[in-house]
């Protein structure tokens, strides 16, 4: 999950499209990662993809900084693209990048545990 509310401008948003970049240059072939960018609402910028770096920098290149911090919606479209695919991987992960504090009051456990039941591996955030 990507952060490209208002506060990611000055360059941060920069480093973390860099960062994500490099990540992407360490992934295996087993390896498969969605990205879901996130400002007012989470939107998912591509679905799982495996050794596509190209499609991937791309999608990143499109990342502008606007709006406010919704960690919580961003979460939810996470967990539903974890709970839709159709093989699980024995540990899944989401990392949230982002600098500041979900402006939807929301409480990130009750939404997990919404989740948890449906995402069928073991989890990480």
């Amino acid at each position: 999950m990507i952060d490209t509310s208002g506060s990611m401008r000055d360059g941060k948003l920069d480093m973390v499209k860099t960062n994500v970049k490099k990540f992407v240059q360490t992934l295996s072939e087993n390896d498969r990662l969605a990205i879901v960018a996130f400002g007012d609402e989470g939107k998912r910028l591509c679905g799982f993809t495996r050794n596509n770096a190209k499609k991937i920098e791309d999608a990143l290149e499109e990342l502008k900084a606007d709006g406010i911090t919704n960690i919580d919606h961003a979460l939810k479209h996470s967990f539903e693209i974890l709970a839709q695919r159709k093989k699980a991987n024995p540990v899944s992960s989401i990392i949230i990048l982002t600098d500041g504090l979900d402006f939807s009051g929301k409480d990130y456990y009750e939404t997990f545990k919404a989740y948890y039941p449906k995402i069928k591996s073991n989890f990480l955030i």
